[in-house]
């Protein structure tokens, strides 16, 4: 993953490209190097309509393979600013692709050819499941003072193609050149989006506040640009889960589709670190996957490792109970950060996973 703040931009290895797994050696093995995928991949997907059908967010944009990674394009429409970089991408389960791109960053030096500041994220489509062309459908709305984006997130609605979830967060005022490289609250969140008809209009299920946003402590600090999730519960389109800074449910109890009603609270508390409740800041990933007595075993992925809880969401959303645990779940891991997790195998074939 490559949203890092300036000081820790200096410190990361770069990417060496795309790797998959060969089960029959255990070994990873390179499918291309980074002249051709760049030196960051931030997201992988692959279509669950066709396992060859892979999507890529990576430093050089948005790219796609219909091979199973022999070879990559770059589809039609996407920016074609040099700094932006490809941040999210999610298909349905037909095999549409949704994704972001942009840059997370507002520093700008252009004299010397630096300009993160005029690139405003995007929201896109792709017009069919064979990838060809992308079409812009960034949410907006006239509450909001400006449509210039820095880092989006989306979800897609297992339950429902229809319903698209977009997290969009101010851009980060993060700069090489000050000791305090920028302020710690910039990249807050602006305004989360929902649609129901696959993009073609949107609702804001909330504007951006100190006191409804993931991405923020309250008010002093911000991870929209480092650390943003989106999943929405299994089961259901109306309540999604949203990790950045802190945990937080939202849940539609009313309203139009174009102007819904959204009920917020956080859950767990990165305060006190000897509670049950108790999550680190800061979470990157989150995954659902069937559990017992009625919840979801729940995988929650942070700066600090990766965490677990198994009564925190209900397998029917009927109960509407949110209240749980969370576990430490990463003892005899050894890495710096934990920034994914994942239970899959694509492309489906031959050692291959």
């Amino acid at each position: 993953e490559g949203f890092l703040r300036w000081g820790q931009k200096t410190k990361a290895q770069s990417g060496t490209g795309l790797y998959k797994l060969d089960q029959s050696t255990s070994q990873l093995v390179q499918i291309k190097d980074a002249t051709v995928t760049g030196a960051v991949i931030n997201r992988i997907a692959c279509s669950p309509a066709n396992a060859n059908v892979i999507a890529l967010a990576t430093s050089k944009g948005i790219l796609v393979s219909l091979d199973g990674g022999s070879s990559f394009s770059s589809p039609v429409g996407q920016l074609t600013h040099s700094l932006s970089m490809g941040m999210d991408v999610k298909f349905d389960n037909t095999g549409i692709l949704y994704c972001s791109q942009g840059s997370e960053l507002a520093y700008s030096v252009p004299a010397a050819g630096i300009d993160y500041g005029s690139i405003s994220s995007k929201v896109f489509k792709s017009t069919d499941n064979q990838l060809s062309a992308l079409t812009d459908i960034t949410p907006t709305n006239a509450a909001l003072p400006n449509s210039v984006y820095g880092r989006i997130e989306l979800a897609i609605a297992p339950s429902d193609n229809s319903c698209i979830y977009a997290s969009c967060s101010a851009k980060s005022t993060s700069n090489p050149t000050t000791a305090t490289q920028g302020s710690e609250s910039s990249a807050s969140m602006k305004a989360l989006f929902v649609s129901y008809n696959g993009g073609s209009s949107w609702g804001m299920a909330v504007q951006g506040s100190p006191a409804n946003d993931p991405l923020m402590n309250g008010g002093t600090i911000a991870s929209g640009d480092y650390a943003q999730v989106l999943s929405v519960l299994p089961g259901t389109k109306d309540v999604l889960v949203f990790g950045g800074y802190r945990l937080f449910i939202f849940a539609r109890n009313g309203g139009t589709d174009a102007n819904p009603i959204f009920s917020y609270y956080q859950l767990g508390t990165n305060l006190i670190n000897t509670s049950p409740y108790y999550l680190h800041e800061n979470i990157h990933d989150i995954r659902f996957f069937p559990g017992s007595n009625g919840f979801y075993t729940t995988y929650l992925v942070t700066d600090a490792g990766i965490f677990r809880t198994t009564d925190f969401f209900p397998m029917s959303y009927s109960t509407q109970v949110f209240g749980g645990s969370f576990q430490p779940f990463y003892k005899g891991l050894v890495t710096g950060q934990f920034n994914s997790v994942s239970i899959e195998r694509f492309p489906v074939g031959a050692n291959t996973g």
